[in-house]
């Protein structure tokens, strides 16, 4: 029901937006940006349950904590990057976008290096027995 709820806000913002005229451009920003953060926090208020969750499989799982933090990690910089994205976006620069989106690209991979080297091991070992 929540996700409902946090579609049918997108869209009545979104409507509401469209209805404001050509002079207010501000306050269509303004709204924009105040929508949008409101619906991070709804993310970021159900981010809490989404890590126990998922702290609770690792722990069954036996990985190791150094990948958990990892992931969180990645994640985080894909949620940040978009975001500032799409916020660069919304305000016309598209160029500016796009090199905050390579810099997301690369920190990501530059943070999960060490899961590569894992996933190597971990074949190396399923292969060699």
């Amino acid at each position: 029901m929540d996700v409902i709820t946090v579609i049918l806000f997108c869209i009545a913002s979104s409507v509401l937006i469209s209805t404001v005229g050509v002079s207010g451009n501000n306050i269509k920003l303004l709204c924009s940006i105040a929508a949008a953060s409101l619906v991070a926090i709804r993310f970021l208020s159900s981010l809490s349950y989404l890590t126990y969750e998922i702290r609770s499989v690792i722990d069954v799982s036996g990985i190791d904590d150094s990948y958990y933090r990892i992931m969180f990690k990645c994640l985080g910089i894909c949620f940040i990057t978009q975001f500032g994205c799409d916020c660069c976006r919304e305000l016309g620069e598209n160029a500016i976008a796009d090199q905050l989106l390579l810099f997301g690209k690369v920190s990501l991979l530059i943070t999960s290096l060490p899961l590569y080297g894992a996933a190597v091991d971990l074949i190396r070992s399923l292969i060699l027995f």
